[in-house]
């Protein structure tokens, strides 16, 4: 699972959200999916909220769902970089080489926590 981090910078989270995170930290994926889905409606721009809720369907197989939440997270976000690295993970997962290929070398290029990572992905599989 993604791991928590803070979240709506220089705001109050809700109790809600408080309370769906720490169900998240307990491992409560499949209790928590729905909720994470209003959320991260509610709470548009804060795309740590996908990230989770991807990490939900992740834990439940749900792969394509998982797919398109992290595709709706902006090339240039804070979190673009973690969610290419899932993405690049599910390509594996679902066979697609060539589509993995293609994100773990944009990750290996990048100054993102994952280029080290990345690259000793790409070794792998090249």
């Amino acid at each position: 699972p993604y791991p928590l981090e803070s979240s709506l910078r220089g705001s109050e989270e809700s109790a809600e959200l408080i309370v769906v995170k720490q169900q998240y930290k307990n491992g409560k994926y499949v209790e928590i999916t729905s909720d994470l889905e209003r959320l991260s409606v509610h709470y548009e721009q804060d795309h740590s909220l996908k990230l989770y809720l991807a990490s939900c369907y992740l834990e439940q197989a749900q792969l394509q769902k998982a797919k398109h939440v992290l595709s709706q997270i902006p090339v240039g976000d804070h979190y673009r970089s973690k969610a290419e690295w899932f993405l690049a993970l599910i390509s594996i997962k679902e066979g697609e080489k060539e589509e993995a290929l293609i994100l773990f070398k944009q990750l290996s290029k990048s100054d993102s926590f994952y280029s080290e990572s990345a690259l000793g992905v790409l070794k792998e599989l090249e």
